[in-house]
């Protein structure tokens, strides 16, 4: 058995999540920052905890292009 642990979270990130066509929001989209995961509600918003550190946001959604983008968390 292997157990992956990570730092307690000290930031909260909030992530908006709009369509690069219409500039509608979108729902259900899962992000992936590291380890941690979120998914947007219904106004494409999605908040996750996380301690701080550079990571990649990575997009998902079913029929839509995957986007990464690397961010740097040194603060809510």
């Amino acid at each position: 058995m292997t157990y992956v642990v990570s730092r307690q979270p000290e930031h909260r990130v909030t992530l908006h999540v709009i369509d690069k066509t219409s500039g509608a929001p979108l729902a259900d989209v899962e992000l992936r920052l590291g380890r941690f995961r979120a998914t947007t509600d219904d106004v494409g918003l999605a908040r996750v905890d996380v301690p701080c550190g550079t990571y990649q946001v990575v997009t998902w959604k079913w029929r839509y292009e995957v986007v990464s983008k690397n961010v740097d968390v040194v603060g809510d």
